[in-house]
C-alpha cells in the first residue's frame, strides 16, 4: 500500500511516499473474553503450563488499540496506555518541560463483564526544542559552563537525554533519530572518510557549509547497527515536539510536580467524568464499528470496612480508634512499647549551626526520648567538624569510647555528605547514626519523630499491633517477609534486590539482606540465600524452631511477570524451606502464602456518601474491595489501608499467588491491614504492609555499600556496548558491619 505523507511544518515540500505493508497477526474472537470474565481459563502459575486464557490477553489488546484510535487521530499524543491531548489545559512550565494533565485508560476483565479503567494522570512533556537551551536549563548552568561540562553534569544530561527523539536542521529533509548516548566536544571528534581523517566540524563545513559555531560543546551520539556510530553537535539538531518525557525529573522539581499532580477527590472524580469527551467514547467510529459502547457514569461497588486493630504501648496502655479517626495517633501521649536506654551519645555539627542551637536540640531531643520511655542518662556529648572526611570522622571515633548513637547535623542538600555518615555508621565502625538537617525546626514533633526512628534502630518496639488475628501471630508462628529489587537509570550498573523478613513473635523486629544483580533483572536471583538467612535468624531467637507460615510481601512486580516469579522465586524460598528444615532435622516445611502488593496502577475509590468519607473526602481507612472490579481468574483484592492525607488516596492491589495453607480472604485481608498499621517510621497506617516499605528502604540504602571508586566516579557505567561485568560490582561492594546485621540501621 502507497501512503504519501505531507509534511505539515514545511506544506510547499513535496510530500513523502512511502510503502506501508499490513500483515495478518490474529483472528480475534468474543468467545476469547468471555472465557476470561466469566472466571474459566485461570493458569496454574506454578506448574509453568501456558495460560488458558492468552487468547483472551491477545483480545485485550486489541481492544485497547481500538479505544486508543479516536483520541490519536485527534492529535493526542500517546506514552503507552495514558493520553495527553495536544492543546492541553492548564498546561505550565517547569525547567525545560511542560507539566501537562492527561488521561489513562486500559479495558480489563472483571466477573462476568469489561471494564475501562479511566484515571487522570500528569506528565512532562518536551517544551524546549532547542538542545543546548534544554541542557543549560536541565542542569541550571551557563553556556560556558555547559561547554566545559562536568563528569557529574554529563551523567545527569547522558540520563535526561538518552531515548528522546531529535531531528537535524541541516539538509533540504530533517532526519529522525534516537539519542544513544552524549559525547565531550563533538565538533574535535574524528572519524575515517576514506583515506583521510575528518573531524565533525570539518564535515559540516565541507558538506554543508556549515561552520559549527560551539565545536567544544557536547553532541549527541546515535548507533547504528553494527559498529556504525554518528555523532550530532547540539547545533546541528533539535528535540522532536511533542513529546513525552518519561524519566524522573531532576529532584529540584519533584514537589512542584506533586503539587500539580494532586487533586481533590471531588474533582479528581469530576475530572475522570469529564474524560468521556476527551477519549471520544461517544464519537469513536473504532468503537461503533467494533460494536462497542461504555456505560454513561463511573460504576457503583460495594465494599467492606475492616476493623481497625488496637495499639498496644508502655505500661499496657491502649489506643482502640474512633471511626472516623482511624490509622491515625499522637505517639506524645503515650511511651513507646519497648523504649531502649541510652548511656552516652554524641550529636556532631558538620553544619554552620551555633553552638546554642545544637545544644538546645540536644536538650530537647532528650526530653522526647525519655518522655517516650528511653531512659537516656546524661545529655550528649557536642562536637564540630570542618570539612571532614571517612578517615578523619573515623580515626575521631576510634580515639574515644564507642557511644550508642552519634547524631549528625548536616548541611542543607549535602548528599555527599550523608552517604559519608551512613557508609561509615552501617559499615565501617558499625554505629547506630541519626542526620538532622541544619535549619529544621527542632521543636517537640520534630525530636519526637527522630525518637521513632531511633528507638528501632536501636532495637525497640515503639507499639504492637492487636487484633484477633494479629494476637495469633506468636501462636502460629508467623514470619512477615518483604521482597524489592531497585533498578538503576544506567543500564551499566547492578540492580539492587532486597529482603526483610521478622524474627519475633510480633513481626515488629525485622533482619535485612542485600542482594546485587544484572541491571533490570526483576527476579531475585539470590532469594534461596536470601530466604535460609532469615529462616536461620528466626530459629535463633525462637530456640531453634521454624516459622510455620512465611506471609511473603513482593513489591514492583507487573501483571506480565507473575508467572516468571512464580515459577523462580517461590521455588526459589521452597528449596531454602526444605534445605533450612533439613538442617535442623524436622519435616515441618513452613507454608507460605506468597502476596504481590502492586500500587502502580490506576484504580480509584470514591465514598458514595459522606458517611463512608473521611474528613480529607477519601474513602476511610480500612476499605476492602473483593468482588466487583476484581480479576475474575485470580486470588486477588483491593485495600485502603490508609487515612487520607493529600488529593485522592490510592488502593494497593494483592494478588495471591500461593496459599498453601488455605488462609481465607478475610484472614490474609486482616493480617495485611494489621501490618500497615506496624510501620515504626511513622504515626499513620501506611498504603503497603511494614515489611514492603522496609526492603524499598534498605534497596535505597544499598546505594551506600558501594565503594568511592564506584559511588564517586560520576562517569563510570556511561557505556553499555559490552557485556555486563557483574563480578566488578561485587567487588566494590561492602556489606553491613556485623554487629548492624540483625538490626534495623535502615529505619
Amino acid at each position: 500500500m502507497l501512503y504519501t505523507r505531507p509534511d505539515p511544518q514545511h506544506p510547499i515540500r513535496r510530500p513523502t511516499s512511502v510503502n506501508i505493508r499490513v500483515t495478518f497477526a490474529k483472528q480475534v474472537q468474543k468467545t476469547y473474553l468471555e472465557i476470561i470474565y466469566n472466571g474459566r481459563g485461570a493458569a496454574d502459575l506454578l506448574s509453568g503450563r501456558p495460560f488458558e486464557h492468552e487468547e483472551a490477553t491477545t483480545a485485550l489488546n486489541a481492544l485497547n488499540v481500538i479505544f486508543q484510535q479516536a483520541p490519536s487521530t485527534a492529535g493526542s499524543v500517546r506514552d503507552g496506555r495514558r493520553l495527553f491531548p495536544r492543546a492541553a489545559q492548564h498546561s505550565r512550565p517547569i525547567g525545560p518541560f511542560h507539566m501537562v494533565q492527561g488521561y489513562f485508560q486500559s479495558v480489563r476483565p472483571i466477573p462476568r463483564a469489561l471494564m475501562v479503567n479511566v484515571d487522570v494522570v500528569t506528565g512532562l512533556q518536551i517544551r524546549v526544542s532547542d538542545l543546548t537551551t534544554f541542557a543549560a536549563e536541565y542542569l541550571e548552568v551557563t553556556l560556558q559552563r555547559l561547554r566545559d561540562i562536568s563528569g557529574q553534569d554529563l551523567q545527569k544530561l547522558r540520563y535526561a537525554l538518552k531515548g528522546l527523539r531529535i531531528e537535524t536542521t541541516n539538509g533540504s529533509r530533517p532526519k529522525r533519530y534516537v539519542i544513544s548516548d552524549l559525547v565531550r566536544q563533538a565538533g574535535r571528534y574524528q572519524f575515517d572518510k576514506g583515506a583521510t581523517k575528518l573531524t565533525v566540524a570539518e564535515h559540516y563545513l565541507q558538506a554543508y557549509q556549515i561552520r559549527l559555531r560551539y565545536p567544544d560543546m557536547v553532541g549527541v551520539k546515535i548507533r547504528h547497527r553494527g559498529d556504525h556510530d554518528t555523532i550530532l553537535p547540539f547545533e546541528v539538531c533539535k528535540l522532536v515536539i511533542p513529546q513525552v518525557y518519561k524519566k524522573q525529573p531532576p529532584p529540584r522539581m519533584q514537589a512542584e510536580i506533586v503539587r500539580y499532580a494532586v487533586k481533590d477527590p471531588l474533582d479528581r472524580m469530576q475530572a475522570i467524568r469529564d474524560a468521556r469527551n476527551a477519549l471520544a467514547y461517544d464519537a469513536s467510529v473504532a468503537l461503533a464499528g467494533a460494536g462497542l459502547s461504555v456505560a454513561g457514569d463511573l460504576q457503583r461497588l460495594r465494599g467492606r470496612l475492616l476493623f481497625a486493630p488496637d495499639l498496644e504501648f508502655g505500661n499496657q496502655a491502649k489506643l482502640t480508634f474512633r471511626p472516623q479517626e482511624t490509622g491515625v495517633w499522637n505517639v506524645t501521649k503515650y511511651q513507646f512499647a519497648v523504649p531502649m536506654a541510652i548511656k552516652t551519645w554524641v550529636i556532631i555539627n558538620l553544619s554552620s549551626l551555633q553552638d546554642a542551637v545544637v545544644h538546645a536540640l540536644g536538650q530537647e531531643l532528650r526530653n522526647a526520648m525519655n518522655a517516650r520511655g528511653m531512659y537516656v542518662q546524661q545529655p550528649p556529648l557536642l562536637d564540630r567538624m570542618a570539612s571532614p572526611d571517612s578517615e578523619t570522622m573515623k580515626r575521631a571515633f576510634l580515639s574515644r569510647p564507642k557511644p550508642d548513637l552519634a547524631i549528625f547535623i548536616l548541611p542543607r542538600n549535602s548528599p555527599d555528605l550523608y552517604r559519608l555518615v551512613k557508609r561509615l555508621g552501617d559499615i565501617d565502625l558499625g554505629l547506630v547514626t541519626q542526620c538532622v538537617t541544619e535549619g529544621k525546626s527542632y521543636n517537640n514533633q520534630y525530636c519526637n519523630n527522630l525518637a521513632l526512628k531511633i528507638n528501632v534502630k536501636l532495637g525497640g518496639v515503639n507499639s504492637f499491633v492487636r487484633s484477633p488475628i494479629m494476637n495469633n501471630l506468636k501462636d502460629i508462628r508467623v514470619m512477615a517477609l518483604g521482597a524489592d529489587v531497585s533498578h538503576p537509570t544506567d543500564l551499566s550498573q547492578p540492580s539492587v534486590a532486597s529482603l526483610v523478613s521478622s524474627w519475633d513473635d510480633h513481626c515488629s523486629k525485622y533482619v535485612a539482606s542485600i542482594s546485587i544483580q544484572r541491571p533490570r533483572q526483576e527476579v531475585i536471583e539470590n532469594m534461596q540465600s536470601m530466604v535460609e538467612r532469615a529462616l536461620r535468624c528466626y530459629q535463633e531467637n525462637h530456640g531453634k524452631q521454624l516459622p510455620r507460615l512465611l506471609l511473603f510481601y513482593r513489591d514492583g512486580v507487573s501483571e506480565g511477570e507473575y508467572r516468571t516469579l512464580a515459577l523462580t522465586e517461590v521455588n526459589a524460598i521452597k528449596a531454602a524451606c526444605h534445605k533450612v528444615c533439613e538442617e535442623a532435622r524436622t519435616r515441618d516445611i513452613p507454608h507460605l502464602a506468597f502476596v504481590i502488593v502492586g500500587k502502580r496502577h490506576h484504580i480509584r475509590f470514591f465514598p458514595g456518601n459522606e458517611g463512608a468519607a473521611d474528613r480529607t473526602r477519601n474513602c476511610r481507612s480500612g476499605l476492602v474491595v473483593d468482588k466487583e472490579i476484581s480479576h475474575p481468574t485470580e486470588f486477588n483484592y483491593y485495600l485502603q489501608s490508609q487515612p487520607g492525607l493529600k488529593g485522592t488516596s490510592r488502593p494497593s492491589h494483592y494478588v495471591v499467588i500461593i496459599n498453601s495453607k488455605r488462609l481465607s480472604p478475610d484472614i490474609l485481608q486482616q493480617l495485611s491491614y494489621g501490618l500497615c498499621f506496624a510501620y515504626a517510621r511513622a504515626t499513620r497506617a501506611v498504603s503497603i504492609p511494614a515489611p514492603v516499605y522496609y526492603a524499598d528502604l534498605v534497596c535505597r540504602r544499598a546505594r551506600f555499600h558501594f565503594d568511592d571508586r564506584v559511588s564517586l566516579h560520576a562517569d563510570y557505567g556511561s557505556d553499555t556496548s559490552g557485556p555486563f561485568d557483574l563480578h566488578f560490582w561485587q567487588q566494590h561492594f561492602t556489606p553491613a558491619n556485623g554487629n548492624m546485621a540483625n538490626t534495623m540501621y535502615f529505619v
